[in-house]
């Protein structure tokens, strides 16, 4: 589901829980109003996911982060984080340094941290740590 850039908000989020839980498997918020707390309830919720899209989504902040979990997101591949900036080192080093995403193949994310706080990606994963277009 592709809603990029369209000013889709938390009504909007609900809406996919309520008819898509169960049948969604991408999702594209990237550059809407969505709210951490929408979004923390989609990821518990949307279990299928394979592919999250949340570039430049600035409402987005710890809660979003820490309610990634690979126990309920079994499936997930790719995470696109780029350009949230709320997201904290320990909140990074929880969900991606003291979970294992076996199956996360890539991941775009701003933090001030280091590569070693993403100890729970495979080592294949392709890790893209405070891009800067893009393209990157």
């Amino acid at each position: 589901l592709r809603i990029r850039a369209t000013n889709a908000t938390d009504v909007t989020i609900h809406g996919i829980i309520n008819n898509l839980s169960h049948l969604l498997v991408r999702l594209n918020v990237g550059g809407c109003p969505v709210s951490s707390a929408a979004m923390a309830e989609l990821v518990t919720k949307c279990t299928r996911l394979r592919v999250l899209q949340t570039w430049s989504c600035l409402r987005l902040d710890d809660t979003f982060l820490l309610a990634l979990d690979p126990h309920v997101l079994t499936e997930m591949q790719v995470l696109d984080l780029m350009d949230v900036q709320k997201f904290s080192v320990e909140a990074v080093r929880q969900t991606f340094g003291q979970q294992t995403w076996p199956h996360l193949k890539y991941l775009r994310i701003r933090a001030k941290c280091s590569r070693e706080e993403f100890s729970g990606i495979p080592v294949r994963a392709v890790l893209k740590l405070n891009s800067t277009t893009i393209l990157d």
